[in-house]
C-alpha cells in the first residue's frame, strides 16, 4: 500500500512538473516600425528630364519631390489627386495612385 501512494504521489508530481514545462509564456507584442510612408496631395509640377515630381502635402500643407518610374511620370498630370506610397526616409515612389476627384474632397 505504502508503495502504491509513492508511486502515485510521484505520478502527480511528475504531472504537475509537465504541466508547467508544457506552458507557453505570453510575450508582450513588440510595436513595429512602419516600413511605408503614405503621402496625399496634389502634383504640383512635373520635372520628366529628373523624373520628379513635386507634391503638395494635403495634410500639412508643405511640398514633397519624389522620384518616379518614366512609364507613371507619363500618365500624371499637374493639379492631379494623387496617393504615393514610399520606403521609409526614402523620397523614391513604390507606387503612384491617381484619386478620383470625389474621393479625394470626402477624405478631406
Amino acid at each position: 500500500m505504502k508503495k502504491f501512494l509513492v508511486i502515485l504521489v510521484a505520478a502527480i508530481f511528475m504531472a504537475g512538473v509537465a504541466n508547467v514545462s508544457f506552458a507557453q509564456v505570453k510575450h508582450p507584442k513588440k510595436a513595429v516600425a512602419p516600413t511605408v510612408e503614405k503621402t496625399k496631395g496634389t502634383i504640383v509640377s512635373i520635372d520628366a528630364a529628373k523624373k520628379e515630381i513635386v507634391v503638395k502635402d494635403a495634410k500639412s500643407g508643405e511640398s514633397k519631390t519624389f522620384v518616379v518610374d518614366e512609364k507613371v511620370l507619363a500618365t500624371l498630370a499637374a493639379d492631379q489627386k494623387v496617393k504615393i506610397t514610399t520606403k521609409v526616409g526614402s523620397n523614391v515612389a513604390e507606387s503612384v495612385k491617381v484619386m478620383k476627384e470625389e474621393k479625394a474632397m470626402k477624405k478631406k
